[in-house]
């Protein structure tokens, strides 16, 4: 990978960067280890030296971690919800992000999400969230729904161009229950785009074929710009499912 967290601050570096701050220190005893932006584990430089590989960031060699850009690592699992199941409250969160649905929908589609999310992936994740028991905590904002619902979706089929490419949401580790992002933190939650090239024997790509990650921005105002445009088809679609939820 190309990017990680500074050793001692919170803002990301590339390879390129590390090197030029702390390549001074390449033959100390301890040398500051930059941070899995997912994880937070440390990294190691690999390939500072070499004219034929390009450096790249890489955990500890042999480690299995619960961290999804380690070779044969385990993916961290959904983001829990520690709340007592509350029907009347759930139903009330639900509905205020009911009424808003196409300010969400039309979010999650925007470039530097996930462009290609269809209606039927978006409709399928607002029941798996009623099913990780999301609508029934009570600080929810709905504003953080869209990125728990990309961190719910696994992988997103982005397109077939050039063999294809998938996308995968992360929260790093700081983030394992809703209300981690809803708390007052020193540190903000951090929430990552990964790119994987499409597999050639599997149906779904593994850490082997991820080639590009990026940091994407946790906005808290779209909601406040004018209504969205979502085709007709769509709009039909989620009208639809609306009235079987409700019959």
């Amino acid at each position: 990978m190309n990017l990680a967290l500074h050793p001692t601050e919170e803002r990301m570096l590339t390879v390129a960067m590390y090197l030029e701050e702390f390549a001074y220190l390449a033959k100390a005893e301890h040398v500051p280890r930059a941070r899995c932006p997912i994880c937070h584990g440390a990294l190691y430089v690999i390939g500072s030296k070499s004219d034929k590989l390009k450096p790249r960031f890489s955990h500890i060699s042999g480690e299995r971690l619960c961290c999804p850009l380690v070779r044969n690592g385990e993916a961290p699992s959904d983001i829990t919800v520690e709340q007592q199941a509350d029907a009347v409250l759930a139903q009330r969160n639900r509905e205020r992000f009911l009424t808003q649905w196409q300010w969400h929908f039309a979010f999650m589609k925007r470039p530097h999400h996930a462009p290609t999310l269809s209606m039927a992936r978006f409709i399928a994740l607002l029941d798996y969230a009623s099913a990780r028991n999301l609508w029934a905590y009570e600080e929810l904002k709905p504003a953080s729904v869209p990125y728990i619902l990309l961190s719910y979706a696994g992988f997103i089929l982005a397109g077939r161009q050039r063999g294809g490419r998938w996308l995968h949401f992360w929260f790093d580790s700081s983030v394992r229950d809703v209300h981690d992002l809803h708390t007052p933190r020193r540190s903000p939650p951090r929430f990552f785009r990964a790119h994987y090239t499409h597999p050639r024997a599997t149906l779904l790509p593994s850490q082997q074929h991820l080639f590009h990650m990026e940091e994407v921005s946790l906005s808290q105002t779209y909601l406040e710009e004018a209504q969205p445009a979502v085709n007709a088809e769509d709009v039909g679609a989620f009208w639809t499912y609306l009235r079987r939820a409700e019959a």
